[in-house]
């Protein structure tokens, strides 16, 4: 069937193999080996005359296979029939029916259950309901609820052993990837929703319990407003969610994919204003979560060669910081200044330049831009001096070194990039706040006129503006967009918006090193 790879499967297959154990051996000599790539390809082959022979000597109602799980619907006579097929048929191809593991079963029985000798006396014959792939197959509501709770507190053991791991940040990337509602949400699928309710309350439960243990170690001040705030993080991929075996971001159009956004991730936000009574602060940091590129940081995975790692203590205040969870004592004054902050959430120690963690954020997410600009084979230097005049008739007026200088970036001219860091909630009063306004301020202020000396001097200016949330201006946005698709182009293995994440991460890592100097050693 497949002359190409026999040759090679001939090369893996044709001996025994030798598996270690310890220091002993034993030898291979019967089926595919586990972990083998070509494991279920080999398996089909052999199992596919098997399958054919059913079909053709046996009227079924449906007739299907996943690997070794095979499932037969129809008359119990034709089942019956292809039961033995399998049983007298499959040893001759090396397949042995394992009978312990195999299940009838009669939504409604016309008497050929109790048949003599229909069905092997060993099979099972499950009364209520039998579980296919993890989903139940029932009208009982006892069975199908009671198999939804099985998994759903199944989910939550999992979850209760993250905490044994001691890192934050690990915690929560494997909470968000493989863990959390990705547990249950084909039991969802595959159960009526009348009957779930109990496995979705324990499991809800479980969820904000191991959130807590995250952000504040399972300790006070983690109300309703910090869950539904946790809920906009972990779900911030919910648009592009598989609902019911269809991709919408791929399927639907436009329109339609804006009207499921807003039908599922909006609904979100619209419960906390229904049922908080919001500040000012609390409406912008919400809006500050959901604009773009603000969660980038949470898929970075945690890599200490590449500075994609996060104190435990630096995690929890960034978390804290975007879930408005209390930092400090109202009355607590910066160790630094001295100033009374009158602040419990950590502004004043974002914008304090006393602080020592104030230039380095700007700092370190140069560095990590610049890294990544090597890396991806973009030739830049940092910190180049450019001796652009700003006034003709002072020869000595000279602009600062740019951030990073970019050479051939844009039709042949270097590109200067500014970078600057910028919070949305300064100067925040009771009357409103507009998302975007303080990096559109920074950017136009930039602009003016280092971009008309760097036109003048035959050079592109970009300003690189970002906020403490990790949301980044246009020419941002802009910038790296083109250097993703360099990386892109250069290496088959980058997947995902990897510049994108690696930027976000330095910019939370820099603003949790703010937070983290403002820290009381009680605090630590």
């Amino acid at each position: 069937m497949c002359p190409s790879i026999s040759a090679w499967v001939d090369f893996l297959y044709g001996q025994p193999a030798r598996l270690y154990v310890g220091n002993d051996n034993i030898w291979s000599s019967t089926g595919v080996q586990q972990g083998d790539p070509l494991g279920p390809l080999l398996f089909a082959l052999v199992l596919h005359p098997l399958v054919h022979r059913i079909r053709d000597r046996c009227k079924l109602l449906f007739h299907a296979w996943y690997l070794d799980d095979g499932t037969l619907i129809g008359d119990a006579t034709q089942v019956a029939k292809a039961l033995d097929i399998i049983r007298v048929e499959g040893p001759s191809l090396g397949l042995l029916l394992n009978i312990k593991k195999t299940e009838v079963f009669w939504p409604t029985c016309d008497g050929a259950k109790t048949q003599e000798g229909l069905f092997p006396r060993e099979i099972g014959r499950p009364v209520h309901g039998v579980k296919l792939l993890g989903g139940a197959v029932s009208r009982n509501e006892e069975f199908i609820s009671g198999l939804a709770l099985k998994r759903a507190k199944r989910a939550v053991e999992l979850m209760e052993c993250l905490k044994g791991l001691r890192d934050p940040q690990s915690e929560l990337l494997l909470l968000r990837s493989c863990m959390g509602v990705a547990k249950l949400l084909f039991g969802l699928r595959t159960c009526q929703p009348s009957y779930v309710g109990g496995a979705v309350s324990v499991f809800d439960t479980g969820l904000r319990k191991a959130i807590e243990d995250i952000v504040v170690c399972g300790g006070a001040f983690f109300g309703d407003l910090q869950w539904r705030g946790a809920l906009d993080t972990l779900h911030n991929s919910l648009p592009d969610l598989d609902l019911g075996g269809f991709d919408f971001k791929d399927t639907a159009p436009p329109k339609a994919q804006k009207i499921l956004a807003n039908a599922l991730y909006g609904e979100i936000v619209k419960t906390v204003e229904e049922k908080f009574a919001l500040s000012p602060r609390q409406r912008a940091v919400f809006e500050c979560l959901r604009a773009p590129h603000a969660l980038d940081f949470l898929s970075v995975v945690p890599i200490e060669g590449l500075g994609q790692c996060m104190s435990p203590v630096e995690y929890r205040a960034i978390l804290k910081y975007r879930l408005m969870v209390p930092l400090f004592p109202v009355d607590d004054p910066c160790p630094v200044c001295r100033k009374a902050c009158l602040d419990s959430f950590g502004e004043h120690a974002v914008h304090c330049k006393e602080l020592p963690g104030f230039k380095y954020r700007h700092d370190l997410v140069r560095d990590v831009l610049y890294d990544v600009l090597k890396r991806a084979g973009i030739s830049a230097k940092k910190e180049a001096p450019v001796n652009f005049l700003t006034d003709p008739l002072d020869r000595r007026s000279t602009l600062r070194p740019a951030d990073i200088l970019v050479f051939g970036w844009e039709k042949g001219k270097h590109a200067c990039v500014d970078l600057t860091g910028v919070s949305p909630l300064v100067g925040l009063r009771d009357h409103g706040f507009v998302v975007g306004h303080a990096i559109n301020k920074a950017e136009a202020g930039k602009v003016a006129k280092h971009e008309k000396a760097c036109l003048e001097n035959q050079h592109v200016f970009i300003p690189f503006a970002f906020d403490t949330f990790g949301a980044l201006g246009p020419d941002a946005v802009q910038f790296l967009k083109r250097v993703q698709q360099v990386v892109s182009s250069n290496s088959a293995h980058a997947k995902g918006n990897v510049v994108f994440s690696r930027v976000g991460f330095a910019i939370q890592k820099g603003v949790a090193a703010q937070l983290v100097a403002r820290l009381s050693a009680v605090s630590l």
